[in-house]
């Protein structure tokens, strides 16, 4: 197979070019080797899309995208899925199971199917979902190759969102003396130990100069690095924070708030967050299904009261404003990892 270029190198200046390089790379060596079906694993709100659109751009009419928007009680069959074509994008690959009794038969069947299939396969999870999974049943053994999305840094987050807005936004450095002392979170890779492998790995940055006001590309480039920070580098908390702080075409930079109260819920209502943030989104009838209880619709009435999770078209999804104090908190439970 040719996808049209010598190497995916070339993507690198892209958004999340990293992760489409790789994949490129994997689809033209694909004839070669055992690499065959590729695994993308990301957070919520992460910025897949941008992958996949910029898949669709450069692999163009050898390529077909299909997405599950819900669970899946019955999988489709392979054969049905975009059948003339030799490359397959799946969105969604995490509502193929459910948290039930017999909630991974859909899964493991389509997974086995796929893996017979001489076509390649591009599949997107949650990574909370893949990482469980994974645990559970082994579904990662079905992937040649694993890619996981990386947080964004500040310049990416600054292009992308430079491209989506509409008008030209001005940012203004209105911060006290006190609050211009700088700490932030860069990102560097850290190779881990016995492997050629690396993961992203956190350094805090600070500076201190309380007599400069930043100006101009000085202002954006440190209102990204504190948007960059609290948003742990996801693009779509990331968007949700700059808009928020945007007023009339005007970014202030003492109005990048860092965080609301902390959460803290008890077990059952813990449990439905786990749920949602495992899918990404589920309809009532959904969470009910796999709590087994009516109780569930108070717990989601409380949860949107608190502003943790909001309800759009019958699908309750986290607020990405909430996003990170809610993953963080059901890591801090070890509900999730």
């Amino acid at each position: 197979m040719n996808s049209g270029s010598d190497s995916g190198a070339e993507y690198a200046g892209l958004p999340f070019g990293r992760e489409i390089s790789e994949i490129i790379k994997r689809i033209e060596i694909s004839q070669d080797s055992s690499i065959k079906n590729i695994a993308v694993i990301s957070e919520p709100y992460a910025g897949d899309y941008l992958i996949i659109n910029g898949l669709h751009d450069i692999l163009k009419e050898r390529v077909c995208r299909h997405k599950f928007g819900s669970v899946q009680y019955k999988y489709p069959e392979q054969t049905e899925i975009c059948p003339d074509k030799d490359i397959v994008i799946l969105e969604g690959c995490h509502y193929l199971f459910s948290r039930r009794i017999g909630g991974y038969e859909n899964l493991t069947g389509f997974l086995r199917e796929i893996s017979l299939d001489e076509r390649i396969y591009i599949t997107f999870w949650n990574c909370f979902a893949w990482n469980y999974i994974s645990a559970a049943t082994g579904a990662d053994s079905y992937f040649q190759e694993v890619i996981r999305i990386k947080p964004a840094k500040p310049d990416m987050l600054m292009e992308i969102i430079r491209g989506e807005s509409e008008k030209k936004t001005e940012y203004i450095d209105d911060r006290p003396k006190s609050d211009r002392k700088r700490i932030y979170i860069d990102w560097y890779e850290k190779k881990l130990p016995y492997s050629e492998k690396t993961v992203p790995f956190p350094k805090p940055v600070y500076e201190s100069n309380v007599e400069k006001v930043l100006t101009g590309s000085d202002a954006e480039e440190y209102a990204f690095e504190r948007i960059t920070s609290i948003s742990g580098g996801n693009l779509g908390v990331a968007k949700k924070l700059w808009r928020k702080s945007v007023n009339d075409n005007q970014f202030r930079l003492s109005g990048i708030s860092s965080r609301d109260s902390d959460i803290s819920l008890n077990y059952n209502e813990s449990y439905i967050l786990l749920l949602i943030i495992t899918w990404g989104a589920l309809s009532e009838k959904e969470i009910t299904d796999m709590t087994g209880t009516e109780d569930s619709v108070a717990k989601l009435f409380e949860l949107t009261l608190h502003g943790i999770i909001f309800n759009e078209g019958g699908r309750y999804s986290i607020d990405p404003l909430r996003f990170v104090q809610a993953r963080d908190y059901l890591k801090r439970i070890r509900m999730v990892w």
